[in-house]
């Protein structure tokens, strides 16, 4: 019953605080380029690499935020303007340009020696357009120092009381000894 409060508590601070547990995102530049196939065909379509100016990444990690939203929009050009359906999407990126380019030609090099037919989509037909959603903590991070550091002491100050009232309510449902 212990551990069971523990963990509720745990995801409790985790809804409460994401920055503890997702580390702050930071918004760069980047390259990417996307690539769809079907399972059902032979061939390959791959855009050509494209840079965004404002890509939300994750500071420790270097994650793309939303990688979903930009493989969507790589789907609705191909179902809308191609009229190809059932594609898989996915999307590549890196904040140097020479590296994605070594990962596009492996890709390619990967993909022919399948036995597939690779065509490319300029960037005249299909280009990426930045997915900036933004969190609670991005907008955070934005303050003046002075507001920042208030919040972050009130967020401590209500964590410090659900811990108390936690602790409260764990005494109270111990049970108690038959003598």
């Amino acid at each position: 019953m212990k551990l069971l409060k523990y963990i509720l508590l745990l995801a409790l601070c985790g809804c409460l605080f994401p920055s503890l547990v997702q580390g702050k995102a930071k918004r760069v530049p980047t390259y990417m380029f996307g690539y769809a196939v079907s399972l059902i065909d032979s061939t390959a379509y791959m855009t050509d690499i494209q840079r965004l100016d404002t890509v939300i990444l994750e500071a420790k990690t270097s994650f793309l935020r939303d990688r979903q939203l930009y493989t969507a929009q790589l789907n609705a050009y191909l179902e809308d303007k191609l009229v190809l359906s059932n594609m898989t999407c996915a999307v590549f990126y890196n904040q140097k340009r020479k590296k994605l380019e070594k990962v596009r030609a492996k890709v390619n090099k990967t993909q022919l020696a399948m036995g597939m037919k690779i065509k490319p989509i300029t960037a005249d037909s299909f280009s990426f357009h930045p997915e900036l959603w933004t969190t609670p903590e991005d907008e955070r991070a934005n303050l003046p120092k002075a507001e920042r550091k208030a919040l972050e002491k009130a967020d401590r100050a209500k964590l410090k009381e659900q811990q108390k009232a936690l602790k409260e309510q764990q005494k109270n449902e111990k049970p108690r000894k038959k003598r």
